[in-house]
């Protein structure tokens, strides 16, 4: 009876003893289990996947939108680097062009292209106020967009030929040939619209221009629509200017020897 009564306190002994050690590495394993389990997670591709298992949805949302915030960064970043590197080369070929053909030209970047306001224009930065009233822009090369119209210190505004409304005088050439003079009028979006004799035919109908009556290779726009009908007293002509403005980054305009030498010393 004796010995029964030793025993079971014993026992007792020993369970309270448990009871205290379970408690003890329970209260390790709380404090510690961070380190503990990223470290066992870290280590395997199994941790990898029970870590992603307990992680909850508020960490996962997090890493997943840093990783998406990572990727435009490096994408951005090839998009500026591919800007720059074709902005290099169109302005090597407008050098180039120029310097072959003896053109005096200033480039002048484009702030904004506004093609819903008053008028079709495009806002250029003019850092040495050297643009006037009626000073031709060029996209590049020997292609005409329109001309300056106001300047505000150093920003000048130029309205495009193919703002609405605005009406200009061009010769259509076809091929290489001119054939006459007409009146164009801006019909917005780069379009121009010129009312034609209706007997009027093209030799070379991929090859039909309007340019400017001063200088025949200050070209314009190229024609996209020919619209005639056998009761139309005229042929309505649709031309395109040559380039998309809203594209445009930088434009240039000749400015006379005197300007360019100022500016140089």
């Amino acid at each position: 009876m004796k010995d029964q009564y030793r025993s079971r306190k014993k026992n007792r002994i020993w369970t309270g003893k448990y009871f205290f050690l379970a408690i003890f590495l329970l209260f390790i394993f709380f404090f510690f289990r961070s380190a503990l389990f990223s470290s066992f997670l870290e280590g395997s591709e199994f941790g990898g996947r029970v870590k992603t298992f307990f992680l909850s949805k508020e960490e996962l949302f997090l890493k997943n939108k840093k990783l998406m915030d990572q990727n435009q960064f490096y994408q951005n970043y090839k998009e500026e680097i591919y800007r720059l590197k074709e902005e290099n080369k169109e302005l090597k070929a407008r050098l180039f062009y120029n310097d072959k053909l003896n053109i005096k030209r200033k480039l002048f970047d484009v702030l904004d292209y506004d093609p819903l306001g008053l008028y079709e224009s495009l806002i250029l930065k003019d850092e040495d106020e050297v643009l006037k009233r009626g000073d031709l822009i060029f996209a590049k090369y020997n292609i005409l967009l329109g001309r300056v119209f106001e300047r505000e210190g150093q920003v000048a505004k130029v309205k495009l030929f193919s703002s609405l409304g605005e009406k200009n005088q061009f010769f259509i050439v076809d091929g290489a040939e001119p054939l006459l003079k007409l009146e164009a009028e801006g019909q917005n979006s780069a379009l121009l619209k010129v009312s034609a004799p209706r007997d009027l035919e093209f030799k070379n109908p991929d090859k039909v221009f309007l340019v400017h009556p001063e200088n025949e290779s200050y070209l314009v726009a190229k024609l996209v629509d020919n619209k005639f009908k056998i009761q139309d007293t005229n042929r309505i002509l649709y031309f395109k200017i040559l380039v998309n403005p809203e594209l445009l980054f930088r434009v240039e305009s000749e400015i006379n020897d005197t300007l360019l030498n100022e500016e140089n010393e």
